[in-house]
């Protein structure tokens, strides 16, 4: 858990929902976004203070991480333990973000399938799921990755039938900050 949402809100629309640079950033609606995809995140810029939107790709590959195929063990981080994970401990302290969403999808076990749900909001406006970004050096292609992971908590009482973590929500007025 998360790992599969919707992001449908045209960029436009997310730029003034969470007040954010980015102007010309243009994507298509992912009905199925995945792990390994390059997906909207708003972050705050680093040298301006400012929010900007951009595309990151899902699956934090860690600034010191010599493999980047840790990034498929870190699509999630716990929050209850991501001040103290060697792998989010940095993006934690200074590189949080917000991750719009539509919806997330779990899967409910049933004999040998799985029955998905897709999980919105009530009236189906958009929202973030909290977020880390990290910037990685790929060495063999000389050039730098910006990378994101999703932090999860316990269920509420309408998840937990389908799993024991969700990803958390935040509300659309909440501020950006780059420390506790």
């Amino acid at each position: 858990m998360c790992g599969r949402y919707v992001i449908a809100t045209p960029p436009d629309a997310i730029r003034r929902l969470f007040e954010a640079d980015g102007v010309g950033l243009n994507f298509l609606p992912h009905y199925n976004a995945a792990p390994g995809q390059d997906l909207p995140v708003i972050r705050l810029h680093p040298e301006t203070g400012h929010r900007v939107l951009g595309l990151l790709r899902w699956g934090l590959i860690p600034y010191w991480s010599k493999d980047p195929k840790i990034a498929w063990r870190c699509i999630n981080a716990r929050g209850e333990t991501v001040k103290t994970t060697s792998a989010f401990r940095s993006a934690y302290q200074s590189r949080r973000c917000l991750v719009p969403a539509d919806a997330f999808y779990e899967w409910k076990a049933s004999g040998a399938s799985k029955q998905p749900y897709a999980i919105a909001l009530r009236y189906r406006e958009p929202f973030a799921f909290a977020g880390l970004w990290e910037n990685w050096h790929d060495p063999k292609e000389d050039e730098w990755v910006r990378t994101f992971t999703i932090l999860t908590t316990q269920p509420n009482e309408l998840v937990a039938p389908l799993h024991d973590r969700m990803p958390v929500i935040l509300a659309t007025n909440l501020g950006l900050s780059s420390s506790k």
